[in-house]
């Protein structure tokens, strides 16, 4: 098999897995996008509306569409900065850490499903090559981040 070969196999193969683990169950306001916001900051604390958008490459009234869905669902709160009024802080609720981590939970046990076939060594091993590869990625990026937002 040619690298080319290899690489077109492993990209299907981690599609393929991707796919197995991404949530089916979402409904508005929270869509696959929103959902990314929320884990961003979730990981990360609260940020400027323009931050999300400049990590995401799309404008800022984009964000700021899929922001006021989940606030208006209660997932996350905006507040204007105290100094500068244009300024729009974003950061989760109560309720957008719950939804979360439910989605986390229910992935962590979606993927154990699919990895049961690998040996405990197994694992171990494809958990170090993954974190090898996403230490390799640009640092401040948004690490798998806002992608695309409604």
């Amino acid at each position: 098999m040619s690298a080319v070969e290899g690489d077109a196999s492993l990209l299907d193969t981690w599609l393929l897995l991707m796919d197995q683990v991404r949530p089916r169950y979402l409904t508005p306001p929270v869509s696959a996008p929103g959902l990314t916001i929320l884990r961003w900051l979730a990981r990360r604390g609260a940020v400027t509306v323009s931050h999300v958008a400049k990590l995401a490459g799309v404008s800022p009234s984009a964000i700021t569409q899929a922001t006021r869905k989940l606030e208006r669902a209660g997932y996350l709160a905006r507040r204007r900065d105290e100094d500068d009024q244009r300024v729009v802080w974003i950061d989760l609720t109560q309720r957008g850490r719950q939804m979360v981590d439910e989605v986390r939970h229910l992935q962590r046990r979606r993927l154990r499903e699919i990895l049961s076939v690998l040996s405990g060594e197994e694992r171990a091993e494809l958990a170090r090559l993954l974190e090898r590869v996403a230490d390799g990625l640009p640092a401040g990026g948004s690490g798998g981040g806002v992608a695309h937002v409604e």
